[in-house]
């Protein structure tokens, strides 16, 4: 039976949460591209631009897939140097 170590958990957390951040960008990004959902402002209740809407989630996807690299460069630094038994 193998061992659970708490060091592996943060780094696999972080690659969660960044995939997360992704799926949430695609899920939002099909719903309002491919079936035509409208995004509101919350502000002014009006629809936001679809520019607006693009940028926003090109900044939550590229957030994700930081934190998730970032996740997977720990676990992999980790392993490549045995540290803290990774």
């Amino acid at each position: 039976m193998s061992r659970l170590y708490p060091a592996r958990r943060i780094p696999q957390g972080m690659i969660l949460i960044g995939s997360v951040f992704v799926m949430f960008s695609l899920a939002v990004g099909i719903a309002h591209y491919g079936l035509g959902v409208p995004v509101y402002d919350r502000n002014t209740g009006e629809p936001s631009s679809d520019t607006t809407i693009g940028l926003l989630l090109a900044f939550f996807a590229g957030v994700g897939l930081l934190i998730a690299l970032l996740g997977r460069s720990i676990l992999r630094a980790g392993a490549r140097h045995r540290v803290a038994r990774l």
